[in-house]
């Protein structure tokens, strides 16, 4: 049985339903993770609910009436249409479509690297586009961690080098631990000494994963990280991302493939970029 279908034992869902709460994650202080002093404003809730014990509850993300056009002759690209959508904390979401449907638009606009034309993006209660744009490079390198197709390791820097990038700014004296750390976790603190040059596919697709989670995000944001790796690498690549997701973190792959979309525990499907399933 290939394992995208084995590994989550739970129905995967289309764009309705709930996820689990994880267990609460720490923020580390201002003078450990390079955050501005200006505490980060918080919006209201958007259309609060009552929880099952009178608690105001709301979604972690939501995006509301999200628009983005691209400037260009006869008006433009308009690469997303009016999307709303809803995502709780934890969950492992696939967005899945044709070429050209908005996908990646619309990591980089949840990802705060690109603001939309109209509407709101809301994370955690904080209306990321009305942040100044410091608080926003802040949000973004402490609660966020991204992974690409092409992995963009730099060729000249070791493993642990280019997973210590993320810790640039940080003043923390655990640095070097901390990338070790993540390597460990992707299962090649081995072969932390070695350059991009040296190591296969997927094992650079797993030191980009480590450089991604280095921060301790908790939304990762992946845009076809296995498009170029073979099957058993691809495999190893998912595993990870499933793991992390059951640890917690909120996961947001956006896939072509069918069989990569199954491991995740809900779909969202995208066309013309409007949100179709």
């Amino acid at each position: 049985m290939s394992f995208f279908r084995s590994y989550h034992k739970g129905p995967v869902r289309e764009n309705v339903g709930e996820a689990q709460e994880p267990p609460p994650h720490p923020v580390l202080p201002p003078t450990q993770r390079g955050q501005s002093s200006t505490p980060l404003p918080y919006s209201p809730s958007p259309s609060p609910e009552s929880g099952p014990g009178g608690e105001v509850t709301r979604p972690y993300i939501s995006l509301q009436q999200v628009t983005k056009v691209y400037p260009g002759p006869d008006g433009g690209v308009l690469a997303l249409n009016n999307v709303s959508l809803d995502i709780e904390r934890g969950e492992f979401v696939a967005i899945v479509g044709p070429s050209g449907s908005g996908k990646s638009t619309l990591l980089t606009v949840l990802g705060a690297m690109s603001p939309p034309s109209s509407g709101r993006v809301i994370i955690d209660g904080l209306d990321l586009y009305h942040l100044p744009p410091e608080q926003l490079a802040d949000f973004r390198r402490q609660r966020m961690g991204f992974v690409f197709q092409q992995q963009h390791l730099i060729p000249y820097l070791t493993a642990l080098e280019n997973v210590l990038l993320p810790l640039a700014l940080s003043r923390s004296d655990q640095k070097t631990a901390r990338a070790i750390d993540a390597l460990g976790v992707v299962g090649l603190e081995h072969r932390a000494g070695h350059l991009p040059g040296q190591l296969s596919g997927g094992e650079q697709g797993r030191v980009a994963i480590a450089r991604a989670i280095v921060n301790e995000p908790l939304i990762i944001l992946a845009d076809e990280p296995t498009g170029n790796l073979d099957a058993a690498a691809r495999e190893s690549i998912f595993q990870l991302l499933c793991s992390l997701s059951e640890k917690g973190r909120t996961i947001l792959l956006v896939t072509h493939s069918a069989e990569a979309a199954s491991a995740a525990n809900r779909r969202i499907s995208l066309q013309d970029g409007r949100v179709a399933g």
